[in-house]
């Protein structure tokens, strides 16, 4: 993407950034939060440069900007191509959306929400060539999505399940770490594959089925709880929210005395 595509783009992701704390001073900010603004501030000046009169684009292309920032982009092999940028989704077991097959082409569920994802990345790309980039040819975010090979998405959800590219790239990753295993060992290339593809699968499902176990774990208590259970969550919800509460004036308090150089007193 060419230098001025690109600070229109860091512009727009930034304008929204920018507004947070918006009345509250530089010198009343931590040092992070100052060099965040700083960078914010930066990039939105430098894109409104370049409009001029028409900088409302960028407050107009400010969703969309931030959408296109890839969720996970990988750099293949030497010879195996560039890089690769992935839209990750995840989809939680619901008897509502899950299908063991999709009616429409037969496809798993899995693989329907991926192409619902690589669609909804390209319609962001289509708007910013339409807004931010009016008139612009060849489209700049067409171009580099094109330039990429386009918008893969990975999909996990459900009972450990994934989408077909997910598959393919578990297989890639395990192919590229038996090759290398096997060229550091001198064993048999076809056995250090399919070890490390048996890895890869395990660790990654190991890892789902904690988070589902987790988060079931989490939930069970609410699964159709009696009268009486319901009156103690309604309790129990609403103590929460108000620790929750104490705890971010707290924490409001502590950083104000904090930026202002007084003593630490804790409570609210």
């Amino acid at each position: 993407m060419a230098a001025a595509h690109a600070t229109l783009l860091r512009g727009a992701a930034a304008v929204e950034e920018l507004e947070v704390d918006e009345g509250v001073a530089d010198s009343q900010l931590g040092e992070d939060a100052r060099e965040a603004r700083a960078a914010a501030r930066a990039a939105v000046q430098a894109a409104e440069a370049l409009l001029g009169p028409d900088r409302d684009r960028l407050r107009a292309s400010c969703g969309s900007a931030k959408g296109m920032r890839a969720d996970l982009g990988l750099q293949r092999p030497t010879g195996a191509g560039g890089m690769v940028m992935f839209e990750v989704k995840t989809m939680a077991f619901c008897k509502s959306r899950y299908h063991t097959r999709c009616h429409a082409h037969g496809r798993s569920w899995a693989d329907v929400r991926a192409q619902a994802a690589v669609k909804e990345r390209h319609d962001q790309g289509a708007e910013l060539d339409e807004g931010l980039f009016r008139g612009v040819q060849p489209p700049p975010m067409a171009t580099v999505m094109k330039k990429l090979g386009g918008v893969r998405a990975l999909v996990v959800g459900g009972c450990c399940e994934l989408n077909t590219t997910a598959h393919e790239l578990i297989v890639e990753i395990g192919s590229e770490m038996g090759a290398y295993n096997a060229a550091e060992s001198g064993e048999d290339i076809r056995q250090c594959t399919a070890l490390e593809i048996n890895r890869v699968r395990q660790r990654l499902a190991v890892q789902i089925w904690r988070d589902y176990q987790e988060h079931i774990t989490a939930r069970i208590r609410y699964a159709d709880p009696d009268a009486d259970a319901r009156t103690r969550i309604a309790e129990e919800m609403e103590q929460e929210e108000e620790e929750a509460e104490q705890a971010l004036v707290r924490l409001y308090n502590e950083a104000y005395l904090q930026r202002m150089g007084r003593p630490q007193e804790f409570g609210v």
